[in-house]
């Protein structure tokens, strides 16, 4: 890997998914967030790698649970709870777009 440039991006965005994944327990937006903005060419054999790495780190996360050990409740330090449901107006435009 030391002296491959190609297999140096696809570490780095594995690691970028991954630590996405931790961080906001979300392994899709972990793989999102690495095709957007660490790559500058991402092949499918980078996304389904970082697919797995992001899914593995999120696993490793729900087994250890470190968040939830100190009474919370919570899995990830940055959770977004929502105060109000959706209507069913609301899902006509996301339909739409």
């Amino acid at each position: 890997y030391r002296s491959n440039e190609a297999k140096k991006r696809e570490l780095l965005s594995c690691a970028a998914a991954a630590g996405v994944a931790v961080a906001f327990g979300a392994p899709i937006g972990g793989v999102l967030f690495s095709l957007e903005e660490v790559s500058t060419y991402f092949p499918p054999k980078t996304m389904w790698r970082s697919f797995y790495c992001a899914i593995v780190a999120f696993l490793t996360l729900q087994t250890l649970n470190p968040v939830g050990e100190s009474g919370s409740g919570k899995l990830v330090m940055f959770e977004v709870t929502y105060h109000h449901h959706w209507q069913t107006f609301e899902l006509v435009p996301f339909a739409i777009l």
